[in-house]
């Protein structure tokens, strides 16, 4: 009896302990619980809940799956062990828990909201939105449905509808921890900076430690012109987590643009050190070795960064990436680079642009006219790629079409000088073929 005793008086301080965010004691006043009877599922899962806050996810999987094994299968334990699995990246675990869960209870809002989630992550955003409407046909309330689905629209650059769900949940629950970020990150991708900044300031009176959102509104402050705060940021994150492998990259990226190429070094190497599969560094270590005429060290850095490319990095970096290996001249790498950038985003112009330049730079001209035109098609206004073409087309003898493209360009800008260079070049070639 006085052993039950003491282990509930252990996970009632635990309680508290959670609530009051000191989760390594409150996870050892658990363990001292369990010692007496470790086969208590609602303990078991409290340390789980524990363990997940402290980003300890492979613990936390098994303590909810024990908890699980002891209490049954309930809805909530079988959703809150999906989302775990979710963000630990095992989708498909997840997904079976959330089936589980909706045959339990098939108006279990919290199963088709949380698959919205596991579902974007996955890239399947049909099947997303899916979810979404079936959770609205018994409950058109539910503040994690509107979330989630805005997670999703705002990966696919669909701004307007993400920012319409997000505002919904800040009607449903102005209490979301993490909805003023998304409103950020929307407002953000539309340009509107000043309000970007508001919500991203109000995200952080919620959590001031919120690495994540330091983060962005550091990259955003970057792309404002505003270094030195931007800079505070990267060190807030460092004062938080000092190996941070990030801030040490973002910070490098700021020392580079102010020229202080050594401190650059530094602190892109650290960020190596702290993560090696980290993407940044190495391309922005490849661009100071091209400054200083260092071509076999650049080289083998962008070699490097190519081995850690994974589908999920941000196309700010993989751009970053295939320009550093256009000026390194591994047009075969660019190519790579760029012609999935081209396929993830069918409507930006310039990707098939670059691509066209590595390939017209290796002497691969026809599949090079066709990115030209790929991205002239999509962007009538573009005169550099207008250019490319006409110098494609005039290498390989196609001077009809290199006319075609010359005349389009100079109805834009009657006063281009390469333009106006190429059309005396085209009407001279016309010339000496009449007489010949």
């Amino acid at each position: 009896m006085n052993e039950w005793f003491d282990a509930e008086q252990h996970v009632e301080r635990a309680q508290e302990l959670y609530e009051s965010g000191r989760w390594e004691d409150a996870l050892r006043e658990l363990k001292a619980a369990l010692d007496v009877h470790p086969d208590n599922g609602e303990w078991l899962f409290n340390m789980g809940l524990t363990l997940e806050a402290m980003g300890r996810l492979d613990e936390a999987i098994d303590a909810f799956t024990k908890a699980i094994e002891l209490q049954g299968e309930e809805t909530e334990t079988l959703n809150i062990l999906g989302s775990a699995l979710s963000r630990d990246n095992r989708h498909d675990e997840a997904l079976a828990r959330f089936e589980k869960a909706q045959q339990i209870d098939p108006r279990d809002p919290a199963s088709y909201a949380n698959r919205i989630a596991t579902y974007a992550q996955l890239g399947r955003h049909d099947e997303a939105e899916v979810m979404f409407y079936l959770v609205m046909q018994f409950d058109e309330k539910n503040a994690r449905a509107y979330f989630n689905l805005g997670q999703s629209l705002l990966e696919r650059g669909r701004y307007d509808r993400s920012l319409h769900c997000f505002n919904r949940v800040l009607q449903l629950d102005e209490q979301d921890e993490h909805v003023h970020g998304r409103l950020a990150d929307v407002y953000w991708a539309l340009g509107q900076y000043e309000q970007a900044y508001r919500c991203f300031l109000q995200q952080l009176r919620c959590q001031p430690g919120d690495i994540d959102t330091l983060l962005n509104m550091g990259n955003m402050l970057i792309e404002m012109g505003r270094g030195i705060e931007a800079a505070e940021k990267f060190r807030r994150v460092m004062e938080l987590e000092p190996t941070h492998p990030d801030a040490h990259h973002y910070l490098g990226e700021l020392a580079m643009r102010a020229g202080h190429l050594e401190a650059a070094t530094t602190a892109l190497e650290r960020a190596i050190g702290f993560d090696a599969t980290i993407v940044g560094p190495r391309t922005k270590l490849a661009m100071i070795a091209l400054r200083h005429s260092q071509i076999h060290l650049a080289r083998r850095r962008l070699k490097q960064e190519l081995e850690h490319l994974t589908d999920d990095v941000d196309h700010r970096l993989r751009e970053e990436l295939g320009q550093t290996l256009l000026d390194a001249r591994l047009f075969a790498e660019a190519q790579q680079v760029y012609g999935e950038l081209a396929k993830q985003n069918p409507q930006i112009a310039r990707y098939p642009h670059q691509l066209a330049v590595a390939l017209l730079s290796e002497g691969q001209m026809q599949p090079g006219i066709a990115a030209a035109r790929r991205a002239v098609k999509l962007d009538r206004t573009y005169l550099l790629a207008m250019r490319n073409l006409t110098l494609a087309y005039i290498e390989t003898n196609q001077w009809r079409r290199a006319g075609a493209v010359v005349r389009q360009a100079l109805r834009l800008d009657p006063t281009h000088a390469a333009f106006k260079r190429l059309a005396r070049r085209i009407a001279l070639h016309r010339i000496m073929s009449r007489m010949f």
